[in-house]
């Protein structure tokens, strides 16, 4: 017979004393929990180990006058420990930043030496030598904040004293997920203790199987798993496989003694094998990378805090490498960096100028981009660094900043080169790094001139471009001039399948140039297609009333009568947002007019100001009046260009109004709005600028109450893509580019949608052993399996989800024979009912975003609804009178009542089992007992209802004719469930007399009243005193008189399931039982 598995259930004795373990290997010391108290004074609102603290600061900081090195007095000590102790609290993410600060630059401390008083720089941590650091760890460190809560996080990081990492860790069942909201809730005033969070750096939430990182208040999108490209598996195994030393081990086992007799078989068995949590600690908290993290990698960017990505860390440190090698002429390697738009590419190069300067403290930068928002943005994000960039105003002050040596430059490529066409100007300094954005080939597309007019000004410059976009075949060599692929790349593929990116839809609705009215009948005939006559004259009349309008053409009517349709039917009421590129800044202006009239959605034009020629062959008048006197309302309205841009961008980013922002070429690029999920393109562009354009909705959008967004669309009225297939290797906009790097970027709608057959034929297999299919019962009984549930469920939730997208696919709708539509359409409605039905009956949990305002407007647009479909209510299933009548109504079966109320009853004892597992173990099972009876056709309906009740019933009262319990603790409730666990236990190993385990109740009992204080139940420091004082008894009443040999392991089952159910049972405040 093989053996039984026997790994750990528990969370302290797996998961987190494995972490333990994995960093103990690392290099952290263990410090124990009453250490831990005592270098605190025991003031839990204190954070600091100031033992450790004091100590480091007095060998990490000396004085040097001569030859000579003067130690830091004690006082200089003790206020740099009462300064970072004391700090004002003024926001987290602002107390934070001071934290970061004194902790990167220090702080200056008067004292005298010789007689000569001056201010000398006391650092708190050694950032050269990260070895003269000292690391110690510690778990299950309480924390207290006035008006907010006490906390226990599992696991804190301490770095010279100083709280650097705080890490929760799940069980392997658990999700990660509730992790991080553990997280984000220790950080709030209000219900947690933001005291601890004040010199944090790295936090951690996982469970062994899906780890993710963030720092201090990174909300829940932007916690990030961690692919390591540096560490091999034998490097760790290698880490794995180290055994803790004897000191280690005694103070970790202080704390978690109940958990070493199964760790160490753990252990002894070989060595583990390394989790996903263990790989992302051996990455991120190993000393000198958590070091490296902190000073190079994170930043505070306005109000908020980033830490780096994978990707930007390895690329930043693949080109600082790089940057040491020189050729003959002293130049430096430079090299390029792609990674694709959304993933953070203006981060990576302010991220990488910071560790320029740091590295080379003579190195002077200048940052060239091709747009003034996208130079002020990166302008902005650099100043987190603690440099002040100066950006270029003019070319000609362009020119002086580099004849002046300015240590950082941001500028625009246009001044650029307006400054070297003035006058020429050279610096020959191989300590210059030039970071170029790439997105100036859309608008100039001389890479190969620019390069060298680089040259001729920074000769022995490093050169360092930056793509988001893949690289046309025609530029890979020049762009290849600023040196080979910095490692990693990171593509919009990795994106996706990280959950930086969603993954984008496009789909092609081609509205030809030249179309007359009889024209654009037509085409309306074939958009309305399935609709009723009365919806499709309704529409009708809709379309017509802008033809008053003068000078609207017909292209532009269609366009944006598409445009309402699609987004009012799709999108709207949903939070979600869409942009609308026009073709020329008039047209701008006169979609949104059209889109007033039709009257379904709200809108708002941003463009530049105007010129006499807007991008037209020939002058216009009319045309510019009408963009002019548009500007100037603009002007009235908002004060200002500036204020004009930033109050509809902001609105835009915002849950209300407008819901479609119409650009002509503003705003294309460097402009991240996550709700913005829609893209209809009804100008042509081309290469970068297309690819650029169609990443603006490719953003992840998860907000508190965000809607769902799986996709970004592309809708293109331009045929630039009509056949994306064809388009990427012979669409003259993309003809120039690999076909390997664009399949990366885009799909299909159509082909999306296409996968909606074998979607529904999931489905419906899952279903094939059902007879009756006018049956809703059979279909009901069927999932009655909790694993064929749950298949139901993802089944239905996938092709809910491609269906969202069909029913907005015109391409899809055209091909699709409308009675098959119609049969998707009515089986969505109908599985929609039946998982309600065996959400209900079955009591899972309910899911409401399965409800989501955007799934309930697509049916009613979509969906013509030929019956009613009864959603089943949950009944109060101790309520007999709702029983009664909902059977008299006929519109629930004995059955389905019946697995209601085993399901339901099921669910209270999974809640509730640890008050008495041995009670609820014995009428959990006769309730599975039942059911199985009645899948088996050993019991009819009405008799499968009638004991379902009657279980009910007696769980409600706890009544149980067996009830085997000694008289002496009858109706004593702690006694009776203690003494089931005990007398369970005992039972394992042949002791079946009621008497021991009945005097082990009695005592137990007795020492849980004893020990108990409010609040017992979360305090591990008390809980470990009471299974002291148990231990204590097991030795001194039970194995001490003979009668009963039992070994440590029986002790430590009764013992901690006692604990268990004490703490539900016995909780709080010592109310009377």
């Amino acid at each position: 017979m093989s053996d039984s598995p026997e790994f750990t259930l528990s969370e302290a004795g797996g998961a987190q004393l494995q972490a333990l373990q994995t960093l103990s290997a690392l290099g952290w010391r263990y410090v124990t929990r009453a250490e831990a108290e005592r270098q605190r004074g025991h003031r839990r609102s204190t954070v600091l180990l100031e033992d450790i603290l004091s100590a480091q600061l007095s060998r990490l900081n000396h004085i040097r006058r001569g030859n000579r090195s003067h130690p830091f007095s004690e006082t200089n000590i003790i206020t740099a420990i009462d300064r970072l102790r004391d700090v004002r609290f003024d926001g987290l993410l602002r107390t934070n930043e001071v934290v970061a600060d004194l902790l990167q630059l220090g702080i200056a401390l008067p004292q005298t030496i010789d007689g000569q008083a001056r201010e000398h720089q006391l650092r708190y941590i050694d950032w050269a030598d990260w070895r003269a650091n000292a690391f110690h760890m510690t778990a299950e460190f309480p924390v207290e904040w006035p008006g907010g809560a006490a906390l226990r996080p599992d696991i804190v990081l301490f770095v010279n004293g100083i709280p650097f990492a705080v890490i929760e860790v799940k069980r392997s069942q658990e999700d990660a997920a509730q992790g991080i909201s553990q997280q984000l809730r220790n950080q709030k005033p209000d219900v947690g203790a933001p005291n601890l969070f004040f010199s944090a750096q790295l936090l951690i939430a996982a469970s062994p199987h899906r780890p993710r990182y963030a720092t201090v208040g990174t909300p829940a999108k932007f916690w990030a798993a961690w692919k390591e490209l540096e560490d091999t598996p034998d490097e760790i195994a290698k880490v794995m496989s180290r055994e803790m030393d004897e000191i280690e081990e005694r103070s970790i086992f202080a704390d978690f003694a109940i958990h070493k007799t199964r760790h160490g078989h753990l252990m002894e068995a070989g060595s583990r094998f390394a989790t996903p949590l263990d790989t992302i600690l051996i990455s991120l908290a190993r000393p000198e990378r958590l070091l490296d993290m902190a000073r190079r990698f994170t930043l505070f960017d306005g109000p908020v805090k980033k830490i780096a990505r994978h990707q930007q860390m390895f690329a930043v440190n693949d080109l600082l490498r790089r940057v040491q090698t020189r050729d003959e002429s002293g130049r430096r390697e430079g090299g390029v960096v792609w990674h694709t738009q959304g993933s953070g590419k203006s981060l990576t190069m302010v991220m990488l100028a910071k560790a320029l300067v740091m590295a080379s403290p003579s190195a002077r930068l200048v940052m060239v981009t091709d747009r003034t928002d996208l130079d002020k943005q990166i302008a902005d994000t650099f100043r987190a660094t603690g440099l002040s960039p100066v950006r270029a105003k003019t070319g000609e002050h362009l020119i002086e900043l580099i004849e002046g040596k300015a240590p950082v430059v941001t500028t625009v490529i246009n001044k650029f080169k307006a400054g070297l066409n003035k006058r020429r100007v050279a610096d020959d300094s191989a300590d210059i790094f030039v970071l170029v954005d790439e997105s100036h080939r859309s608008q100039y597309g001389d890479l190969d001139s620019l390069h060298a007019r680089m040259r001729e000004v920074f000769p022995n410059a490093c050169l360092i471009g930056f793509t988001g976009t893949p690289i046309a075949k025609k530029e890979r060599n020049t762009f290849l001039k600023f040196g080979t692929l910095a490692r990693p790349v990171y593509s919009m593929k990795d994106a996706v399948e990280d959950g930086a990116v969603v993954p984008l839809l496009y789909e092609g609705r081609h509205v030809e140039e030249d179309i007359d009215e009889a024209a654009v009948d037509a085409w309306f005939d074939r958009v309305t297609r399935g609709l009723s006559d009365a919806q499709k004259g309704d529409l009708k009349r809709k379309m017509s009333r802008p033809r008053a309008l003068m000078g609207v053409s017909a292209r532009l009517r269609c366009i944006a009568f598409d445009v309402s349709r699609h987004f009012a039917d799709n999108f709207k009421g949903t939070g979600l947002k869409g942009q609308l590129v026009a073709p020329s800044k008039r047209d701008a202006i006169t979609l949104k007019k059209l889109l007033d009239e039709f009257g379904d959605v709200t809108s708002e034009v941003v463009i530049s100001a105007p010129e006499l020629r807007e991008g037209e062959t020939a002058i216009d008048e009319e045309n510019v009046d009408e963009v002019v006197t548009f500007w100037r309302r603009m002007m009235d309205r908002w004060q200002g260009e500036e204020n004009y841009n930033r109050s509809i961008v902001e609105s835009f980013k915002g849950p209300g109004d407008p819901d479609i922002l119409i650009v002509v070429d503003k705003l294309l690029t460097g402009f991240d709005a996550p709700r913005n999920t829609v893209l209809y393109m009804a100008r042509p562009l081309r290469e970068h600028a297309l690819l650029q354009a169609i990443a603006r909705v490719n953003r992840v959008f998860d907000d508190d109450g965000a809607p769902e967004k799986p996709f970004g669309y592309i809708i293109d009225y331009c045929g630039v893509l009509q056949d994306l297939g064809e388009a990427l290797t012979a669409n003259d906009a993309l003809k120039d580019f690999n076909e390997s790097d664009l399949n990366q970027a885009v799909t299909q709608v159509a082909d999306e949608a296409r996968s909606l057959p074998e979607k529904h034929a999931t489905l419906l297999d899952l279903f094939a052993g059902v007879s009756n299919k006018y049956d809703e019962e059979a279909y009901a009984r069927s999932l009655s399996d909790e694993s064929l549930r749950d298949e139901f469920y993802k089944a239905l939730s996938a092709f809910s989800r491609t269906l969202t997208v069909a029913v907005a696919s015109r391409t899809f709708v055209e091909e699709t024979p409308p009675e098959r539509m119609s049969r998707w359409r009515s089986d969505e409605k109908r599985f929609i009912a039946l998982r309600a039905h065996v959400k209900t009956r079955y009591a899972d949990a309910i899911d409401w975003s399965d409800y989501e305002k955007r799934v309930r407007a697509l049916l009613d647009n979509h969906v013509t609804a030929h019956e009613v479909i009864t959603v089943v209510e949950p009944l109060a299933v101790f309520d007999d009178a709702a029983i009664d009548a909902a059977r008299s109504k006929k519109n629930r079966s004995d059955a389905s009542i019946a697995d209601e109320i085993a399901h339901r009853t099921l669910r209270a004892i999974e809640e509730k089992w640890d008050e008495d597992p041995v009670f609820f173990e014995k009428f959990s099972k006769l309730i599975r007992d039942t059911i199985a009876a009645f899948r088996g056709r050993r019991l009819e309906e009405k008799a499968y209802l009638d004991q379902m009740r009657s279980l009910r019933d007696r769980i409600d009262t706890r009544e149980d004719s067996e009830d085997p319990t000694p008289p002496s603790i009858r109706g004593k409730g702690n006694e009776t469930a203690f003494w089931g666990i005990a007398r369970r236990e005992l039972k394992k190993v042949g002791l079946d007399a009621d008497g021991p385990a009945t005097d082990i109740a009695i005592a137990v009992t007795d020492i849980i009243e004893r020990n108990r204080t409010v609040g017992w139940q979360h305090d591990r420091d008390l809980q470990n005193r009471i299974r002291n004082s148990i231990d204590d008894f097991f030795f001194d009443q039970i194995l001490s008189s003979g009668a009963v040999n039992i070994g440590p392991d029986i002790i430590d089952m009764i013992v901690d399931d006692v604990l268990a159910s004490a703490r539900v049972r016995m909780a709080d405040d010592g109310r009377i039982r």
